[in-house]
């Protein structure tokens, strides 16, 4: 019987896609047998974006896979240890707040010398010092803000990062070739 089916490699923690048809090699004698020979009829190199040691296979040659099913994984720990550092980043307000407080003791601050300088009790200087300080603590408020804004951003990038470091299968198929081991460097470049 012709059966279609894909085909994968992989190769030093790369991946070779192929999707197979069926190509008639010759036909019985009984009409209701026809000997048949399937090829790829698509080939595609999958590789690791990311270099890092190969932590896991989880196939075997000749094995049959689901879309999404995992191929191979990369050691992961300090990139996923640098995802929960940024993550504690982005999801704390400490920066935030305490820049909050500053601004607030400021206000005070400078509230108090104007009150002191309408009973001559402050010169001009001190009170523009202390509106200088009140509008650069207020810049600080808006800068952590953004500091903040900046590490969720960088928690999406490091997401994606370790999103990179396997390969799934793209469609079913069959796993033809295995070249990657567990320990070996993937290398990025080489597909």
């Amino acid at each position: 019987t012709m059966k279609n089916r894909f085909r994968y490699s992989i190769a030093a923690a790369a991946l070779v896609l192929a999707v197979g048809a069926g190509h008639v090699f010759a036909q019985a004698q009984d009409s209701n047998v026809i000997r048949a020979v399937t090829h790829p009829w698509e080939r595609s190199e999958l590789g690791m974006r990311e270099p890092g040691v190969v932590a896991k296979v989880a196939v075997k040659e000749g094995q049959t896979v689901k879309a999404g099913d995992v191929l191979i994984q990369l050691d992961v720990r300090q990139d996923q240890a640098l995802l929960e550092g940024l993550e504690l980043e982005a999801n704390s307000n400490v920066k935030v707040e305490a820049a909050k407080a500053d601004a607030k003791v400021k206000q005070l601050d400078f509230d108090r010398k104007k009150a002191l300088q309408a009973r001559n009790a402050a010169t001009q200087a001190e009170v523009e010092e202390a509106e200088v300080k009140l509008i650069y603590a207020d810049t600080t408020v808006k800068v952590q803000e953004l500091e903040q804004q900046i590490a969720a951003l960088k928690v999406k990038q490091q997401q994606a990062k370790l999103d990179q470091m396997e390969i799934k299968a793209p469609t079913d198929g069959v796993i033809e070739i295995i070249k990657a081991h567990v320990g070996e460097v993937s290398d990025p470049q080489k597909p």
